[in-house]
């Protein structure tokens, strides 16, 4: 393959490495920072989907808005992580396991708070709200563990430049 893009060494090349030519020697080789920040997409995909039919269900009572409120406050939650997860500099792949620790647990924790908080000041429908917030709140943790433990994986299996174990 000619140009500017040359395809990885392997079975089956999964995307393209850039040459040598055209690589930045400024940064490491191993750089995953944006398939770390990558983990955003499911989350959003994984607690929009709960929170849609949590919403559909609480409709059924008639509490739709509390429900929304509910994903809402999971949202804020998952919003700050991925705060946190921005502000990490670029490191290899193992460099990240603790700092994706650290956004997952402090995503997970903060959410039934931002929802305290949420019930506490606002008259939401209890059933309809907390039934939103954690079906939202469980599913970004399913949709996170599974790209994370795909993301690991891969590092184990020797894709993106880091050594099996």
């Amino acid at each position: 393959m000619s140009g500017r893009y040359s395809l990885p060494p392997g079975n089956v090349p999964r995307f393209a490495v850039p040459d040598a030519h055209t690589m930045s020697h400024d940064a490491p080789q191993n750089d995953v920072s944006a398939q770390a920040l990558r983990l955003v997409a499911p989350v959003v995909c994984w607690g929009g989907g709960a929170g849609l039919v949590a919403i559909a269900a609480a409709s059924t009572r008639g509490v739709a808005d509390a429900a929304a409120l509910g994903m809402v406050s999971a949202g804020a939650a998952a919003a700050v992580a991925a705060g946190l997860l921005r502000a990490f500099k670029p490191r290899p792949l193992a460099g990240w396991a603790l700092p994706l620790l650290m956004a997952q647990t402090v995503r997970t924790l903060l959410a039934p708070a931002i929802g305290l908080g949420v019930a506490l000041l606002g008259d939401v429908d209890p059933f309809g709200f907390w039934l939103s917030l954690l079906a939202v709140a469980g599913a970004m943790l399913v949709g996170e563990t599974i790209t994370l433990s795909k993301m690991f994986g891969s590092a184990r299996s020797g894709r993106n430049g880091e050594v099996a174990a």
